[in-house]
């Protein structure tokens, strides 16, 4: 049985909150696959799953007395953007060094940025193992909960390799 690194990782854009973690979880895994040095085109459509994910974070909210994070459509399309730049570079930054760019093109301001969440996981992560995972961390349990966050995109996309990686994008319009 191989380990295989369940990496979580959240950022703030002008907050304190800046932290990463991992957490290893055991898996079966065949190999580990090598890295990828671009994004496979998308085969499927996870629209269900990410609905799912935001319920979910809507759920953990309405459990700590704190109103529901909107979808918002912005912060969609930037976490779609950054679910495709992590399956390349699992990293906070973009591949360019900057999310700014990337947010004035889709029409978020720095003002209404809170924070990211991104996670890889194996081919058996659900919303729900997801979920766990977040919830499980500090840091990223802290961005669920926030009060500062009334709105939120949510991203899940799956490589050639079957691995799942998911972002939640948060943000207060």
């Amino acid at each position: 049985m191989n380990l295989q690194a369940l990496v979580l990782c959240c950022i703030a854009a002008g907050n304190t909150l800046a932290q990463a973690q991992v957490v290893e979880i055991k898996n079966t895994v065949p190999s580990t696959p090598p890295i990828a040095t671009e994004a496979p085109a998308v085969s499927e459509d996870f629209t269900v799953l990410e609905q799912e994910m935001l319920d979910l974070i809507n759920e953990a909210r309405e459990t700590a007395g704190l109103p529901p994070a909107q979808a918002n459509d912005a912060l969609h399309e930037m976490a779609q953007v950054r679910a495709q730049e992590i399956m390349v570079s699992f990293s906070h930054e973009r591949p360019n060094g900057t999310k700014v760019d990337l947010m004035h093109e889709i029409g978020i301001t720095p003002q209404n940025y809170c924070a990211e969440n991104i996670l890889s996981g194996t081919d058996v992560s659900t919303p729900q193992s997801m979920m766990n995972c977040f919830m499980n961390s500090e840091p990223h349990r802290a961005w669920i909960l926030s009060e500062e966050v009334n709105a939120v995109g949510v991203a899940i996309d799956q490589n050639e390799y079957g691995q799942f990686y998911a972002v939640q994008s948060f943000g207060c319009f």
